[in-house]
């Protein structure tokens, strides 16, 4: 099919329908720049090679010819518009225009599920640009993790393309009545299997340099962590948790999971070295999900203050504290605050509490150990105690309230009492009855 196609291709104008049919085809070679030679092919054959490589046989690298318009426009724009690369054609000189941010302030987060274009772009983004990379999730070890886990191959063929481009190159050897017309299998007739779809990963992608395609590399990310019970329904703490872990505390990501990227224009740079201090993941229950999902209105979380993500580090360095008296609840939401290293109290925060018949929020200490005394007014610690944004992990030291004594009020019964008689004003008064004998 290639020597086919690229043959026809050679001989029409750029002004022929066929031409702008067929000039992003796979199987013309002669739009293609050789990797080698950084110049277009001539022909098939120079494309084909093929190449022997560890006792298998390859084409010949190539690269998009990106000074090629018409090749750009089919591959990338459409019939109705010019597309046009920075850089590149038209534009051949690059504009001016500086990039909206900074790699050193993107981050790209990955569940490991990305493939194909998205395994493209996170190329670039990564090794080319030098953009930092979390993976989140993965078995309950630790270690690293891929970020593009599925094919990383540079084109998915189907087979409805393939059975287009053999109907296509049959057509044109029957017509020039070609000892070759019958060549190519009648994909009409596929027997007794029903074939709805299929695709095969046509093309490699190997970096400039290297020889190994990416799909045989392993793509590790720069900082890998798991998920907990808060940021597995709530985006937006996910998001926040890679931030911290990649720009304020890399001890956030995974033990054993950092150093092995591949970003040689920004290089992964933590504070802490190659290794963080996060062990394996807890397994969450369905009563942990269940208790989260209350999580999941993103849209009214305050992000500066809420710090949920710092329970599951291990001995990280002190934070401020929001609260550190009553007072300093009368203006806040019901909120977590940073860790200290007090091993069983750990931490403080906004508690709503109602007691003497009034709500009112305090200051009191998170705790780790249910029915444990601790707290200023030495209550056992409870886990009934909830706020929005706190961990399900910890409890709360209760606060206790001595609630003012009211005075009880006498009752009498079966008489009124003798602040409220009439005084008799009769002259002679009845006298009480007597018993007689």
């Amino acid at each position: 099919m290639g020597q086919t196609l690229t043959s026809v291709f050679q001989n029409l104008s750029s002004t022929d329908d066929q031409y702008q049919e067929l000039v992003d085809s796979e199987w013309v070679a002669t739009t293609r720049l050789n990797a080698n030679t950084n110049q277009t092919f001539t022909s098939w054959s120079e494309f084909f090679g093929p190449s022997e490589s560890n006792g298998d046989f390859f084409t010949t690298v190539q690269r998009y010819d990106l000074n090629n318009e018409d090749f750009v426009g089919a591959s990338f724009g459409d019939s109705n518009s010019t597309f046009t690369i920075n850089g590149y054609g038209a534009e051949k000189v690059a504009s001016a225009i500086a990039p909206p941010f900074a790699a050193e302030n993107i981050i790209i987060l990955s569940d490991g599920i990305c493939a194909s274009s998205c395994a493209l772009f996170m190329e670039m983004m990564h090794h080319e640009a030098g953009v930092r990379v979390v993976a989140v999730g993965g078995l309950p070890t630790t270690g690293p993790m891929q970020a593009p886990a599925g094919t990383r191959g540079a084109l998915m063929y189907d087979t409805s393309n393939l059975d287009g481009s053999i109907s296509a190159v049959q057509t044109i050897l029957q017509q020039n009545n070609s000892p070759r017309r019958n060549f190519l299998p009648d994909r009409s007739n596929t027997g007794d299997v029903d074939v709805t779809f299929a695709s095969v990963n046509l093309r490699d992608q190997v970096r400039i340099g290297e020889t190994i395609p990416l799909q045989f590399a392993y793509e590790a990310s720069d900082c890998r962590i798991f998920y907990t019970a808060q940021t597995i329904f709530n985006y937006t703490l996910l998001w926040k948790y890679a931030a911290e872990a990649i720009w304020t505390n890399p001890a956030f990501c995974v033990a054993n999971s950092t150093g092995f990227a591949t970003a040689p224009v920004t290089p992964s740079n933590f504070i802490t070295g190659p290794n963080g201090t996060v062990s394996k993941p807890q397994f969450l229950t369905m009563g942990d999900i269940a208790s989260s999902l209350s999580l999941t209105n993103t849209s009214l979380l305050d992000l500066d203050t809420d710090t949920t993500l710092y329970d599951i580090i291990t001995n990280p360095d002190p934070g401020p504290s929001i609260c550190t008296k009553d007072g300093d609840c009368d203006d806040w939401d019901l909120r977590d605050v940073c860790p200290d290293t007090e091993p069983n109290c750990n931490r403080r925060a906004c508690v709503e509490f109602t007691s003497c018949k009034r709500k009112s929020k305090r200051c009191v200490k998170e705790c780790l150990t249910k029915g444990k005394l601790c707290g200023q007014h030495r209550a056992k610690c409870s886990y009934n105690l909830r706020t929005d944004l706190s961990d399900l992990n910890f409890g709360f030291c209760p606060w206790v309230e001595a609630c003012p004594k009211s005075k009880p009020k006498k009752t009498h019964i079966g008489s009124t009492p003798k602040s409220k008689r009439k005084k008799s004003t009769a002259k002679n008064p009845r006298k009480p009855f007597s018993k007689h004998g």
